[in-house]
């Protein structure tokens, strides 16, 4: 590939096993079974949520969105790993977008550290 100055990809499901064994989390919405999940398992989904709508400064840890059911998964998830977490928002002037909030443990996923 020639060089770029991008710093994302994004990647396509290309194993129909592992889109059959993920689709039920997006399609079907099915967020009540995660705080059953192994540990690995709720530490990648929170990464997964990082990596994809979340913020990073040395302070804290942001993920903003308008789907606050998901955003309270998440904080129950992070509590569940023993880390606080605080949601604010939704804000009526952000088009209902509210923002959770927990201290800055996790850091998003780069070029370098999923190549390693």
């Amino acid at each position: 590939m020639p060089e770029t100055h991008v710093k994302e990809w994004i990647t396509e499901i290309n194993s129909r096993e592992m889109y059959d064994n993920l689709a039920p989390y997006k399609i079907e919405r099915k967020l009540d079974g995660i705080l059953l999940r192994s540990e690995e398992f709720r530490r990648g989904f929170f990464q997964g949520v990082l990596d994809a709508e979340g913020y990073q400064n040395p302070k804290y840890l942001d993920i903003a969105g308008a789907d606050l059911e998901l955003l309270l998964v998440v904080k129950q998830v992070l509590e569940s790993l023993g880390q606080a977490a605080k949601i604010y928002g939704p804000y009526p002037y952000a088009r209902g977008v509210a923002h959770l909030r927990t201290r800055p443990t996790f850091t998003k996923t780069t070029e370098r550290s999923a190549a390693r």
